[in-house]
């Protein structure tokens, strides 16, 4: 978890998916477009859960509950929700969302998974 954000209670903290800098065809996304698109985001890596944060899963027809040892976890959350937050310098930001865990959707256990990411 990154040290500069620590969420509280309920709350958590997912480092938003980067977006591709140049489409299938090649061609150059721009850098205002890329920060546009990162918020029609909707995957990202669970890295930060408050204390009060109580998530789990469906795994095998068991219930599994997420410690914070299980971090970073891929999960799907609800497009628009949460505050956006980013960290660093203007050249090395890095984007995260500070949400609900109620705006976790799923967890994303296969790479091979497509997700919309806004483009």
């Amino acid at each position: 978890m990154t040290e500069a954000v620590c969420p509280e209670g309920a709350n958590v903290l997912v480092k938003v998916d980067s977006l591709a800098e140049t489409t299938e065809g090649g061609i150059i996304v721009p850098e205002i477009a890329q920060q546009n698109m990162q918020s029609l985001c909707t995957t990202g890596t669970l890295v930060g859960m408050g204390p009060a944060t109580t998530l789990a899963y469906y795994k095998d027809g068991a219930e599994i509950e997420v410690k914070r040892e299980d971090l970073p976890l891929k999960v799907l959350y609800v497009r628009y929700s949460g505050t956006p937050v980013k960290t660093g310098d203007r050249r090395n930001q890095v984007a995260y969302r500070l949400l609900t865990e109620r705006d976790i959707t799923a967890f994303l256990f296969d790479d091979n998974i497509i997700t919309p990411q806004g483009v």
